[in-house]
């Protein structure tokens, strides 16, 4: 099962978001869209320009798809390794997604103004489905990749950031939000239909879940802009993690910089800084950090595995 990482949620609580409602509780919007991606796939640190709809990536050729306003949403939509670029269009609620490597066009319907964006596997076929959550109502409508079929649940309430992600380890994404007035997660199992709620995080910070531990499954994690600090619960063993790195205008991108680490699913430390468009990385497991010079003010991360690494 490939892991990963839907960080929608960290445009919405970093400001980067094109104003849904979900955002009501975070920072003050800008015109530029939310990120709505799946951070945290692999080692290619790239960045998504919503002034001209260009992608620029680490590795491999810079590509054009999108306009402005559009919400990039990139993962693997097709049974091919590697991440196709998507476009979420608020607009109309359309989805444009180009299949890699032949380049095919793929349009779908889902979802209106106001909706957020939280594609992944939720039906367990290894594909990305299209699906949204809606914050006026808190509910969840997708499209199962392998059937077709649609699919609607209500949860969460206004004001929630949604975090989806394979929380039970089952191979499907699970339902799940981060209420920022409380610091709780409700994370409803794919698996069994349970819900659980569990408080970690405070107002003001920036939900990051995913698989710190390696396990797959993605543990629960925030950043707190107001000390750069990432607090995380790994799911294997339930001890905590506590790792400064980043400042109050960074924006986290965790992802998995260190080939070695790759297949194993570690997510490391990651930011970036629009204001001199500089990435700062910590390897989780070793401790070692770099500085990459990639992008400019205005960018948006969009971290993902575009180089068809068969590692996932």
């Amino acid at each position: 099962m490939r892991t990963r990482v839907l960080a929608t949620v960290v445009a919405l609580a970093a400001g980067l978001t094109v104003a849904p409602a979900a955002a009501a509780a975070a920072a003050a919007p800008t015109a530029r869209p939310a990120p709505s991606v799946l951070l945290g796939l692999g080692y290619d640190l790239s960045l998504w320009r919503p002034s001209t709809g260009w992608w620029h990536l680490s590795y491999g050729t810079d590509r054009h798809w999108g306009q402005s306003g559009d919400v990039p949403v990139p993962g693997n939509y097709d049974h091919l390794y590697g991440t196709d670029l998507a476009v979420w269009r608020p607009s109309n609620g359309t989805w444009y997604v180009k299949l890699e490597p032949a380049g095919t066009v793929v349009k779908q319907k889902l979802g209106k103004p106001g909706d957020v964006p939280v594609p992944g596997d939720y039906d367990g076929d290894h594909v990305d489905d299209f699906a949204v959550w809606r914050p006026s109502t808190g509910t969840w409508y997708g499209i199962n990749s392998s059937s077709g079929a649609h699919w609607s649940r209500q949860y969460g309430r206004a004001g929630d950031l949604p975090v989806p992600g394979d929380y039970d380890g089952d191979g499907r994404v699970d339902s799940a939000v981060w209420r920022p007035s409380t610091g709780d997660w409700h994370v409803r199992s794919s698996h069994t239909g349970a819900g659980t709620v569990t408080h970690w995080g405070r107002s003001g910070d920036v939900p990051v879940p995913g698989p710190w531990d390696g396990d797959r499954r993605a543990d629960l994690a925030v950043w707190r802009p107001s000390n750069g600090t990432w607090y995380i619960i790994k799911s294997a063993s339930g001890a905590h993690r506590v790792q400064q790195w980043g400042h109050r205008h960074d924006i986290p991108a965790p992802s998995i910089t260190n080939v070695d680490d790759h297949c194993a699913g570690h997510l490391d430390f990651v930011v970036f800084r629009p204001g001199n468009g500089t990435w700062f990385i910590k390897d989780s497991s070793t401790g070692l950090h770099s500085t990459k010079h990639y992008g400019q003010s205005g960018d948006v991360p969009v971290t993902a595995n575009y180089t068809a690494s068969a590692c996932l």
